[in-house]
């Protein structure tokens, strides 16, 4: 009876305490049994996440749930055009969704580690050996990068603005006609680009480097780490999330950098931030959610 008692109290706690998070605009991390290493959010009712052994998972603003896939490989991103349309890439394999189940649409292609589009016809995909594929709305065609180092991460500011990163520092730019390297002020290796337009653009990597691009050259910024940044996402100029290695989470606010609590030291993978400026991360055996622009999001803590 007394143990029934106590336990009662300790979950109580427990709730209590997850409350606090949620109420104070703090953060909260868990564990999941999955490796993740993309993550997509149309909004805090729609995320999705995939990972190793072509696992995809989605939240749907009450909770996770695992979604069946065609394939056993690696995913390493996804993009939606919407809650339903969406497109993930991986190990030699790339996957379209509709929102409620996943198919395969193609194979024999490179390993594609990530994926940007500015609509359903037109959707970028990068990966190893220079690898550059484009979607129309009908076909993926493959597109001549004039580089053979592995790409990493793609995003654009609209169809004939789109960047790619990767190994050494390279940042390629594709004008609407082709791709062509741009001065980087960096050798680290890049892993991820995000930005709010043409004229603010951020890609982050390894050894802590940060650079932004302005519109006319990309300069380095100072990150205040040193470790391995693996993602970078935001939903305005001032509201900007880099994560990587060792649960390492920092945060821009328009003027500076600063580092958060995530609440884990497993290695994160993914960073989103959604319409509503709540962060989304996903990585090694673990996920978590930021509450500094959701307040009222408590079902979010709900583990993928």
């Amino acid at each position: 009876m007394r143990s029934g008692y106590w336990k009662m109290l300790a979950a109580l706690a427990l709730a209590a305490a997850v409350g606090m998070i949620a109420a104070e605009g703090k953060a909260a991390s868990r564990p999941v049994p999955f490796v993740l290493s993309g993550v997509w959010a149309r909004g805090d009712a729609s995320v999705w996440a995939v990972g190793k052994g072509g696992v995809v998972r989605h939240y749907n603003g009450s909770g996770w749930r695992t979604v069946a896939t065609p394939t056993t490989k690696n995913l390493t991103a996804v993009w939606g055009a919407s809650s339903t349309r969406l497109w993930a890439v991986g190990e030699g394999v790339i996957l379209t969704g509709n929102g409620r189940g996943w198919s395969t649409v193609a194979t024999r292609v490179p390993f594609l580690r990530g994926i940007w589009g500015s609509s359903s016809s037109d959707v970028w995909a990068v990966g190893d050996g220079g690898a550059i594929m484009h979607f129309d709305g009908t076909s993926w065609k493959t597109v001549p990068s004039r580089s053979r180092v592995n790409l990493v991460g793609v995003w654009g500011s609209g169809p004939g603005k789109v960047w790619a990163v990767g190994a050494a520092g390279v940042i390629l730019r594709y004008d609407g006609t082709v791709w062509a390297k741009q001065p980087s002020a960096t050798t680290q290796s890049l892993r991820s680009i995000w930005g709010t337009g043409s004229s603010n653009v951020w890609a982050v990597g390894d050894g802590g480097v940060i650079v932004r691009f302005d519109g006319r050259k990309w300069t380095a910024k100072s990150s205040g780490v040193t470790v391995r940044l693996r993602s970078v996402g935001g939903s305005s100029g001032s509201n900007v999330w880099a994560v990587g290695d060792g649960g390492k989470l920092l945060r821009f606010n328009g003027r500076s950098w600063s580092g958060r609590m995530s609440g884990t030291g497993r290695n994160l993978l993914g960073v989103v931030v959604s319409s509503t400026g709540n962060a989304w991360a996903v990585g090694d055996k673990t996920s978590w959610v930021s509450w500094e622009d959701c307040r009222a999001c408590l079902t979010s803590i709900a583990t993928p």
